[in-house]
């Protein structure tokens, strides 16, 4: 535990241990990407979803069917990306199937060096289509399930600082995506998330589509009604990761959910 930051130690005690109080999470508020894990929920008609850099996203509920992301970040650096999730008909108060698209373009070549293990070089276009289900098991439990494919027009991996390992290069190469997840409510303020995602992923370790990567999370609704609008909205999540690149030999583990990250979501009406 050496090293953990106190303050993400005091905010993981007090969202588990003290009293609920007034804090928690809306009713039916959807969860677009727990854990980095695609969900089958959409926000709701109207509602907002601020994440600040370094994963950086906003999204919009254009219905309560469509959802429309964008990888703002992403866009700065001259690398145009987001996603658009629609909630197919037939959704029940237990159970809810979505059909996701996701593209990324690299105008340019781009080398993304942030793993010591390997090298990334992409060019043209990534992107990935899924089929998304979210199931209500019961009144604390949710099992979120996906299945679809990843095109990458050009993926280059190559040896960096840690690891050594034979060059592999793939063009115009489909590779399959899948995910599995729990989601618990053991507190109105506080779930906890166990993904396991095959492929590419839009969060942590992303744009690696050949990669399989578990993730626990504690996710926390940590102010009540009563706060400031900043506060009231605001989502907090401390995680844990384990991420194995095969064709890099690459392996890396966080065991303990210390990795912080927030987001701002607001506003929305499912009429």
């Amino acid at each position: 535990m050496r090293g953990v930051p106190a303050t993400v130690l005091g905010v993981l005690f007090v969202g588990l241990w003290l009293p609920t109080g007034e804090a928690q999470f809306g009713p039916e508020e959807p969860l677009l990407m727990p854990g980095g894990l695609s969900t089958a929920d959409t926000l709701r008609r109207k509602e907002w979803l601020l994440a600040p850099p370094p994963w950086g996203w906003v999204a919009y509920g254009a219905t309560s069917q469509l959802t429309i992301a964008w990888d703002y970040p992403a866009a700065l650096f001259g690398f145009p990306a987001g996603f658009i999730r629609y909630q197919l008909p037939g959704r029940s108060d237990k159970t809810h199937f979505a059909a996701e698209f996701y593209a990324i373009s690299f105008g340019k070549s781009h080398t993304d060096e942030r793993s010591n293990g390997y090298r990334l070089e992409h060019r043209g276009m990534q992107s990935w289509v899924r089929l998304e289900n979210s199931s209500q098991l019961s009144a604390n439990w949710r099992l979120h399930l996906y299945a679809g494919g990843n095109y990458a027009e050009y993926q280059r991996y190559f040896p960096h600082k840690e690891v050594q390992f034979p060059e592999a290069v793939y063009e115009q190469y489909w590779s399959p995506d899948a995910g599995a997840a729990l989601e618990w409510s053991p507190r109105p303020k506080v779930k906890v998330h166990l993904n396991y995602a095959y492929g590419n992923t839009f969060s942590f370790v992303d744009q690696v589509a050949l990669k399989r990567m578990v993730v626990g999370q504690l996710h926390f609704a940590p102010f009540g009604p009563q706060r400031s609008a900043f506060l009231r909205n605001m989502r907090l999540d401390l995680s844990a990761i384990y991420v194995n690149v095969p064709i890099a030999r690459y392996r890396r583990s966080l065991p303990i959910p210390i990795y912080p990250t927030m987001y701002w979501q607001w506003g929305g009406s499912r009429n």
